[in-house]
């Protein structure tokens, strides 16, 4: 019987008849029959690099070791280096880099050869060299059509070619009847909306099996599902599947089944390792790290984009994640790959893909909903320009959600009488800003400053008037508690590392705990009760911290960085902004962290999530509408009498770490496509800074605490919108 081969094994779901293999499996059974090599995972070429990487002499790849996040994009690229058939000398690398790549390609093949292993460049070119001699007979899926190809590598191509086939396929008829757009505030509320058109489309009796939804990011999306499917009576599952590290935590007997046969697999490993004299920690949990499980595959099925040619005929099809930050999808990071990567690794271009899937999707669907949020945090999002213009919204409310709505609309406003009774005037009076009177300002901070020059009325309301904000119920966890929750947990974690010895492992074995400990306390602290929400963050604080633990390793204690240190250094400025103490001070403010060795760094964490420069945030450090950094490096240099570098650095990242902006020493900033890179502290600079500084105290003393209407943008994220009125 001729084998069927395709790209994915999912897609038995329109071949069910024909006994398949993916193309990628087929070529591991064709090179286990034909050739006695070990083959190698991945994680054992992981091994056998940072093995041979220590028996090295090496300068710019010294730091590697097995522990180096680096590792897994160094072995991501030299397999791909192999499998498309290209050589280090085809990329522009600076010259030490790309000897010692070479060098370190040349040992690791040696010893490959060595020990008669194949990785999985070495199968492919072996299997392709039998192709070549040997006629192989299959039945064949469609593996390209106008826009993209479904081969991983240049030699999949080239053995495929090679094949003798006949092409099987399968007629999909054009069945588009309905196309809607459900714009969301964020990607909270599209979850949100994908279950309530799941619940109205059952209550009005369609079947689950005739429901599919389509998540642009699963990692992303699934967990906010989960979180969800009760809510609105609804169970489903990730075609993913779940990790298993956290079902083990749950008790869950198929999981348990599956990390028993995990712990034979490390034992195995381990020993093979041991074999070719590799000593390797941590090999379980290792594995047990990325490793995932389909439990069951009951109810509304969520599956991922790149899933979607499994599918040829849905009546309900609800794609969520159709902004452009999430559509077309990026390109995984790694520090190797270059901007010709399409080319050099035969991959397809993600916005051809894009195209090609959403065209997909409007093929196989009788009724499509594209769901995309308007906002992350603060950042505006605005639909994938893929999408087709001018769809009609769709907007469904269930039985349950009517109801829910009655419920969670109720807002509480905590304020005077008096002022409750101006919200219905048409007068701008003292309530609004406006002849105010006279206040006596003893003191400020870099944070009420900015609050001032962000809106004058937002100061009045907070500091003047003491008002607490409308709370809606339903209001996701305020980033000011998760900054605190991150910053409690990021000084627990540096001050165990500066006392205590220890390795990459041991710190995040233990970083559940140092994040509870925080997590709890600021909760406790606040006297907020666990929700949702809260919940949400913490598996995100979980995340941030593996970032902050790895750069705190490999970037800062490797170093002796923490030797001259400071951690949450409390500083204060008199009238004059010259530096004075907790007695007698018109400033204060807390500096997260101060590196003081021949010039000085100082450092802001940041919950924001993003893997690039703000630019946004650099012209306001710029233009002094944001005096944070400039007032940190302002008592910084008078204190040290160094050259100063301040910078805003986040771990909510893709990357380990981003610096998204910084305020240093200089006469200009580098400008690069016409954006400032980075905002320049010199002399002109800190004379505007401290009349910036005074301006605001004089202005908050006379009373002005008119609307400033600046920046807009403001008032969408703003607490007292409600109770504003603007002229």
């Amino acid at each position: 019987m001729k084998p069927f081969i395709t790209f994915t094994k999912e897609r038995y779901k329109l071949y069910r008849n024909y006994f398949f293999f993916t193309l990628s499996d087929f070529i591991y059974k064709l090179h286990q029959k034909y050739f006695h090599l070990k083959e190698i995972s991945s994680y054992e070429t992981e091994a056998i690099l940072a093995y041979i990487i220590q028996t090295l002499s090496l300068q710019h790849f010294d730091y590697l070791d097995e522990n180096s996040k680096s590792l897994k994009d160094l072995v991501s690229f030299l397999i791909s280096v192999k499998r498309n058939e290209l050589h280090i000398d085809d990329f522009e690398f600076e010259s030490t880099k790309k000897s010692e790549l070479k060098k370190i390609l040349y040992a690791y093949n040696d010893f490959l050869n060595r020990h008669n292993l194949a990785d999985l460049g070495d199968i492919e070119k072996n299997v392709y060299n039998l192709t070549k001699e040997k006629k192989i007979v299959i039945i064949a899926d469609q593996f390209e059509n106008d826009n993209i190809h479904f081969f991983t590598s240049r030699l999949q191509k080239k053995i495929f070619d090679n094949l003798d086939k006949e092409f099987a396929d399968i007629k999909i008829e054009p069945s588009l009847q309905n196309h809607y757009l459900v714009p969301s505030f964020n990607s909270f509320d599209e979850v949100k909306n994908a279950l309530k058109i799941v619940r109205d489309l059952i209550e009005n009796g369609e079947n689950i099996e005739d429901i599919k939804i389509v998540a642009s990011d699963i990692d992303e999306y699934y967990p906010l599902f989960k979180a969800l499917f009760d809510e609105y009576g609804l169970i489903g599952y990730s075609t993913k599947g779940e990790k298993l590290k956290d079902l083990i935590c749950i008790n869950n007997q198929i999981a348990k089944a599956k990390y028993e046969a995990l712990k034979t697999e490390a034992a195995q490993l381990k020993k093979r390792l041991e074999h070719y004299g590799i000593k390797r920690k941590n090999i379980l949990k290792d594995l047990l790290e990325d490793r995932r499980v389909l439990i069951k595959n009951n109810g509304i099925e969520i599956t991922e984009t790149n899933q979607i040619y499994v599918y040829s005929n849905i009546k309900h099809l609800i794609f969520v994640g159709a902004d452009i930050t999430h559509f077309p999808p990026k390109r995984e990071k790694n520090i190797f790959y270059v901007k010709d990567y399409e080319t050099k690794f035969f991959a397809n271009s993600l916005y051809r893909s894009a195209i090609d899937i959403y065209e997909h999707m409007k093929r196989i669907s009788t009724n499509l909903y594209v769901l995309y949020s308007q906002y992350q945090g603060k950042t505006k999002r605005v639909l994938s320009f893929i999408i087709d213009k001018n769809l009609p919204t769709y907007r469904a409310k269930t039985k349950a959600d009517i109801e829910q709505i009655k419920e969670n609309k109720r807002v509480t406003i905590e304020c005077m009488e008096n002022f409750l009774k101006d919200l219905d005037s048409q007068q701008l009076d003292e309530y609004n800003g406006k002849n105010v009177g006279n206040f006596q300002v003893n003191a400020l901070s870099a944070s009420r400053i900015n609050e001032y020059l962000k809106c004058p009325r937002i100061y009045f309301y907070k500091n003047i008037l003491h008002l607490k904000a409308p709370i809606e119920e339903s209001k996701e966890m305020e980033v000011t508690v998760q900054g605190m929750i991150m910053h409690k947990a990021f000084e627990a974690i540096v001050n165990y590392i500066k006392n205590e010895k220890c390795d990459i492992q041991e710190i995040k074995d233990l970083k559940k705990d140092f994040a509870q400990k925080a997590y709890q306390e600021i909760l406790a602290q606040e006297e907020l009760e666990e929700n949702i929400y809260t919940k949400l963050y913490f598996q995100k604080l979980l995340d941030i911290l593996d970032n902050f633990i790895i750069y705190l390793v490999e970037d800062w204690k490797d170093k002796n960085r923490y030797k001259n240190s400071y951690m949450e250094e409390h500083f204060y400025l008199d009238e004059k902004l010259k530096i004075s103490d907790e007695k007698n001070y018109f400033i204060k403010g807390v500096i997260d962290r101060i590196d003081v060795n021949d010039e000085v760094e100082i450092f802001d964490y940041k919950s924001k999530k993003t893997d690039k420069l703000d630019y946004d945030k650099i012209e306001e450090i710029i233009e002094i509408k944001d005096v944070q950094l400039g007032l940190y490096t302002y008592w910084v240099k008078q204190k040290y009498q160094k050259s100063v570098t301040s910078s805003l650095i986040t771990f909510n990242t893709n990357n380990i770490y981003v610096k998204f902006a910084t305020l240093r020493e200089c006469d200009a900033p580098k400008i690069s496509r016409g954006k400032s890179q980075f905002a320049c502290y010199n002399d002109e600079y800190e004379k505007r800074l401290k009349e910036t500084i005074f301006n605001t105290k004089q202005n908050i003393e006379n009373g002005n605490f008119v609307y400033n209407d600046s920046n807009e943008d403001v008032c969408k994220w703003c607490d007292y919108e409600v109770m504003c009125k603007r002229y």
